[in-house]
């Protein structure tokens, strides 16, 4: 078959077609690569920068309380082409400002690419990382400091920032534009090919054609043609040279001719040799017959070796028969430790087949572990240096597998004290060392017990971290963990690493993995079958595996137990790279060690919770002891500051009669009086011990009015904000409490801030379900009002946390506090039953949000006016009933002063018999103590009431309100006037009740 004509003049410039075709293919790719690479690297750097400042500028807005200005920062961020989502989200997994409003307030699980873990990394080590998703896009996790909001039941201090950058458009410009030049070059290079093509055929293929025609002439026997080219290029002289070579095939017939001829008579000579070595054949055959005669004499000699040979044979197969039937493995070597022989138990112990062992070395038979000390042993044995050995050795087996064997070698030597072999006698002893190791590892097992029953901690955390490294130890394996789950919940509730984990994957301790089962990858399956689960080829494919996160260390073996106890599961166990496979006796092993372990854990937190109820309940023993000592002082107390700030109120009404210093000695005298009073209030109030009259109270209004004070009371230096919120809730309060909680928290503040700072009060509706309350103390589900008193003074830490609302704490010195301020406001608060959460950061400040029960009832009284503040004068006849003279006297005084006529009584048996008598005029009011020798007030208004039935009562007291409710009076059914009082309020009250 001929070949194509012009197949030079195509396959030349193809060939370079082709390689600079692929030459520019190269290079347009590595161009977009390269170009790929740096966009990417320009655009993440500008973006990370971009994110760090955006962190920053956030952090400061948020800190500030700025959140318009923080709001605003985002949004101009978020009008970058290759930003695709832009959000700021809470530790609460809550959305608070996002670049697309509806994501805003909602889950964090809403926007597109989301990851929570990567969010919790980016807080947990406060730096911001951005993550390649997907070619051309990456995700940004970036921590911002949220400060102190007030309001928030628990303090926020952390949030995630999270952007998406999309930077796929100028990725497909640079594509586009590499790919439009290579099309250009690919364009030139076809037409550099086609002229190419037409080069070969006019200088190459054309000559050598006709050089062609010419060979094939010659082929063809016409020795006389000739290609005559012209030209001195390469074809040229290559034609040059077949017309050489023609000349040269002419010349060469001539001379075979010749050579023929002389050929013809040297055959002739040589018919004539022949017939002369056919004599000499004869004579050779003679020879060969005497040779076949002494052959036959050697086969004879040959007989009769065979037959030795086959009688050592058979001594050899009686001895193999006798080696095969050993129930030991017997090896035979030679001196340089290459195997001669082995019997059948041997083949089955090395796992091979019979007559396979012979030939190979020995030391490629043991364990690479005890290679070395097998082969001085040998060589030892080999110099004559021991005679024998006996000890245990661990082999390795044909197809994989290994296992332990004794033997006893000996040498075996000739006459003339020569090595002969080496016998060695292998028993197998893998069972017997297996029992042997699961004997230790029994005891390693009662030894962890033992040490476990014996650990003493004072945490759960630190009891599990140490049950974890004995699990380790007992399974031999390189890492592991406990996931502690809550079946009622069904999500994981506790996390505890091995050392080795945390220092591999670099998590913090406690660091939680999913919270949710369904989210656990293979690990998690030991939960949902409630069965442990033995990986001992992590590598192999599964649909169960979820991944690891970036950093995880890697995996070979894995083993996952759970922990049941009270018939539900309450843990998760996990161990991992053993070194040898996992199997039941390490199931075995980890059950028992976790199920001992557990049930300490159990009793650790059932000692915990014992031992806080106990100190709650001490708390309450001092809370009562103190209230009980206070209720039992204040009634003295209260009558004595009845009689000093009545008669200061007196002298204070009659100013002509007295001098400047004298007004100022009054003063004093009235400020003493008011503070003891206010001592003698805050000791009842946080005992629960004082009368409150509680009505519907608008705190916005009552805050409204006590900030009139608060510029004086916190000075120049600190800045006051009051938000109020609309539509707030009514509360069943006393206003002068929600005063009181007020200006107890300002001076705090003020003492917290010597330079100066914020002092901010916020109001607010709550509505709180159970997971809100979950873990605050007296805290129920239900609507609340808010108050909330911030500072941005010295804050505190958590040992101050722990006992600032304990009595007589103070953290102030000597002087310039009672202890008392704090211990006022929870008594109130309880009282009122509400609770309060406190947030606090030293070197930030303090948070206090207090939450008020939402007034169920509509219409429960009036709000609090200006008039109780003024001394107003009145008319009418009043009964008044007072077992103490002095402070008869004084009431009987002021209640003169202020223009009514009093009926002065000493006990209630003197009143009874008054008005049964007739008492001169009508009686418009009856003023009485409660508790009075014999009978008490209520007592005796209730038979006043029978001879005069309209006639109004006003009690007043100067017991606490639980002295007052084991008299059988109920606290709040009567209208009541508190001792100590002045004749602001003795006036007030007395109208009230007169209506």
């Amino acid at each position: 078959m001929s070949r194509p004509r012009y197949r030079l003049r195509l396959l030349v410039p193809g060939i370079v077609f082709t390689v600079t075709l692929l030459l520019i293919a190269f290079l347009t790719l590595d161009r977009i690569r390269d170009g790929r690479r740096e966009i990417l690297r320009s655009q993440t750097e500008a973006a990370h920068t971009q994110m760090n400042q955006l962190q920053d500028i956030l952090s400061d807005s948020l800190m500030r309380g700025e959140h318009g200005q923080a709001a605003q920062r985002l949004s101009y961020a978020a009008l970058s082409p290759q930003v695709t989502a832009l959000a700021l989200v809470d530790s609460g997994n809550r959305v608070l400002i996002a670049s697309r409003q509806e994501w805003v307030n909602g889950d964090a699980a809403a926007i597109p690419h989301y990851d929570k873990s990567l969010a919790g990394t980016a807080v947990s080590l406060q730096r911001g990382t951005l993550y390649a998703a997907t070619p051309g896009h990456f995700h940004g996790y970036y921590p911002v400091t949220l400060g102190m909001r007030a309001g928030e039941i628990r303090p926020q201090q952390t949030g995630t920032l999270f952007v998406a950058y999309d930077f796929s458009g100028q990725l497909d410009s640079l594509r586009s534009g590499a790919y439009r030049s290579a099309a250009k070059l690919g364009a030139i290079l076809f037409c550099f090919a086609l002229i190419l093509s037409f080069l070969l055929h006019i200088l190459i293929t054309k000559p050598i054609d006709r050089l062609l025609r010419t060979v094939r002439e010659i082929a063809g026997g016409n020795l006389n043609a000739r290609a005559m080219a012209p030209g001195a290029d390469e074809i040229g002289r290559l034609a040059q040279a077949f017309d050489e070579m023609a000349d040269e095939l002419a010349r060469n017939q001539e001379r075979l001719h010749e050579q023929n001829v002389q050929l013809e008579e040297e055959v002739a000579e040589r018919q004539a040799a022949q017939e002369a070595l056919q004599e000499q054949a004869f004579l050779l055959e003679e020879e060969i017959g005497e040779r076949q005669v002494a052959q036959e004499a050697l086969q004879e000699q040959a007989f009769l070796l065979e037959e030795e040979i086959v009688e050592h044979r058979q001594a050899e197969d009686k001895l193999r028969i006798v080696f095969d039937a050993a129930q030991a493995g017997i090896v035979m070597l030679d001196a340089g430790g290459v195997i001669i022989f082995a019997n059948r138990c041997a083949s089955q112990l090395y796992g091979f087949g019979e007559e396979e062992m012979a030939g190979s070395r020995y030391s490629g038979h043991v364990h690479p572990d005890e290679r070395p000390i097998s082969d001085e042993l040998r060589d030892k044995l080999v110099r004559g240096e021991i005679d024998a050995i006996s000890e245990k050795r661990h082999y390795l087996k044909k197809g994989g597998g290994d296992f332990w064997g004794f033997l006893n070698a000996k040498r075996h030597v000739g006459d003339d004290g020569s090595l002969l072999a080496i016998i060695i006698v292998i028993t197998d002893i893998t069972e017997l060392r297996n029992a042997q190791v699961q004997m230790g590892l029994n005891f390693q097992r009662l030894e962890s017990l033992v040490r476990i029953l014996q650990y003493r901690c004072d945490s759960v955390q630190g009891f599990l971290d140490y049950a974890l490294e004995e699990a380790l130890g007992l399974t031999a394996s390189g890492a592991g963990f406990i996931f502690v789950y809550d079946e009622a919940r069904r999500e994981f509730v506790h996390t505890v690493w091995s050392r080795e984990a945390l220092k591999a994957c670099g998590a913090a301790p406690g660091q939680q993995m999913p919270s949710a089962p369904d989210q656990a990858g293979l690990w998690g399956e030991a939960l949902r079958r409630r069965q442990p689960v033995i990986v001992n080829r992590y590598a192999d494919p599964s649909p169960l595996k979820k991944g690891g996160p970036e950093g995880h260390f890697p995996l070979e073996r894995f083993l996952s137990v759970p922990v049941c106890g009270d018939q539900e599961t309450v843990a998760v166990v996990g161990v991992a790279n053993k070194a040898g496979e996992y199997d039941q006796t390490d199931v075995l092993h980890l059950s028992v060690l976790m199920d001992s372990a557990w049930k300490i854990c159990r009793q650790m937190k059932s000692d915990q919770e014992r031992e806080a109820l106990q100190k709650k309940f001490n708390q309450a023993q001092k809370m009562e002891a103190v209230g009980r000592l206070a209720g039992g002082v204040a009634h003295d107390i209260n009558n004595k500051l009845s009689i000093i700030m009545g008669y200061a109120d007196l002298l204070r009404m009659q100013p002509a009669r007295l001098g400047e210093e004298q007004i100022h000695y009054l003063e004093e005298m009235q400020k003493a009086a008011n503070h003891s009073c206010e001592i003698v209030r805050q000791l009842l109030a946080f005992s629960r011990s004082d009368v409150i009259s509680p009505r519907k109270v608008n705190i916005n209004a009552v805050i409204a009015d006590a900030r009139k004070g608060l510029g004086r009371l916190i000075g120049e230096d600190i800045r006051f904000e009051f938000r109020p919120a609309e539509g707030i809730w009514p509360a069943l309060l006393d206003p002068t409490q929600i005063d009181q909680i007020i200006m107890n928290l300002a001076v705090n503040a003020r003492d917290a801030m010597p330079d100066g700072g914020l002092f901010s009060i916020e109001t607010g509706n709550a509505s709180l379900d159970e997971a809100a309350c979950e873990g605050i103390a007296q805290a129920l589900p239900g609507d609340y009002v808010r108050l909330s008193v911030g500072d941005t003074g010295c804050g505190m830490d958590g040992e101050t946390l722990a006992h600032i609302f304990e009595p007589f704490f103070t953290t102030k010195e000597v002087g310039k506090g009672t202890g008392l301020g704090l211990a006022t406001i929870f008594g109130i608060v309880s009282r009122n039953r509400g609770f309060i959460t406190v947030s606090s950061t030293v070197g930030f400040g303090t948070t206090f949000n207090i939450f008020f029960p939402r007034m169920a009832r509509e219409g429960a009284g009036p709000e609090p006016g200006e008039h109780e503040h003024r001394v107003t004068p009145g008319s009418g006849t009043i009964l008044l009933v007072e077992d103490e003279e002095a402070l008869c006297a004084l009431t009987a005084r002021m209640l003169g002063t202020l223009g009514y006529r009093v009926v002065a009584t000493g006990s209630p048996e003197e009143a009874i018999a008054l008005c049964a008598g007739g008492a001169p005029g009508g009686i418009d009011l009856i003023l009485t103590d409660i508790i009075m020798p014999g009978m008490n007030g209520k007592e005796m208004c209730d038979r006043i009431r029978e001879l005069r039935p309209d006639t109004p009562t006003l009690f007043m007291s100067g017991y606490t309100a639980d002295i007052i409710c084991a008299r059988g009076i109920p606290e709040g059914e009567l209208p009541y006037l508190q001792k100590p009082f002045n004749l602001q309020k003795l006036s007030h009250m007395v109208r009230a009740a007169m209506g």
